[in-house]
């Protein structure tokens, strides 16, 4: 809800997620159990253990409290993690209802794909699906977000915007777009349900999609 998320990628490739927190796992209260919300350490194999050696304990601990004894910092503080393979720990919990047995949670984050042709500035300007059809920016957006695209020969194209039932909600373009000519389309959710939606581009030789998330 507060817009926050993280950009993780590899360094060379340029590849990775953006991680999205889910609106169950804001709901949770603080409590002995919920007291870290997200955590980027260096990876070391051998720091901390993420499985439970006995029945009941909590294994990973990353503030250092421990609920059965007095443990140290199972990670270390104050280590850089520019340019360094990391660990992300996040908490995913839901809040359940109490006596309902058909209630389910839907908790975790989204993981929305980063691609190498749309986000890394340094990579070079090639088309090799006939298009480029970049990311969002902001994403989570409230209440409008940008859409760039560019396709390696003219053509007509249509923009739309999929809810996440498969049900086309808006038409964002329709018309001729010149070759290698970036255009941007502005994404306006003001009047559309907090949610998951999927921004589909198709032309004469081209279709493709990239996913945005609307939070209210």
């Amino acid at each position: 809800a507060d817009g926050i998320f993280w950009d993780v990628r590899d360094e060379t490739t340029g590849f990775g997620y953006q991680i999205v927190p889910g609106s169950e796992d804001l709901l949770v209260p603080v409590d002995p159990f919920s007291r870290l919300d997200a955590a980027i350490a260096v990876y070391d194999p051998d720091e901390l253990e993420d499985g439970a050696g006995f029945l009941g304990e909590c294994p990973i601990n990353l503030d250092g409290w421990v609920p059965t004894y007095d443990g140290e910092d199972p990670i270390v503080n104050g280590e850089t993690v520019t340019g360094e393979d990391i660990v992300f720990w996040y908490r995913s919990s839901g809040l359940h209802i109490m006596n309902d047995t058909w209630y389910c949670n839907i908790v975790g984050p989204t993981l929305n794909p980063i691609s190498v042709v749309a986000n890394d500035p340094s990579s070079p300007e090639e088309l090799p699906n006939g298009y480029v059809l970049e990311r969002a920016y902001p994403n989570p957006f409230n209440p409008s977000t940008t859409v760039r695209f560019k396709v390696a020969e003219a053509q007509n194209v249509t923009l739309v915007l999929i809810d996440a039932l498969g049900r086309q909600v808006a038409e964002l373009y329709d018309g001729y777009v010149s070759a290698d000519k970036y255009e941007s389309i502005r994404v306006d959710g003001s009047h559309l349900p907090s949610g998951a939606y999927t921004v589909r581009l198709e032309g004469e030789t081209i279709q493709g999609s990239t996913r945005i998330l609307l939070i209210k």
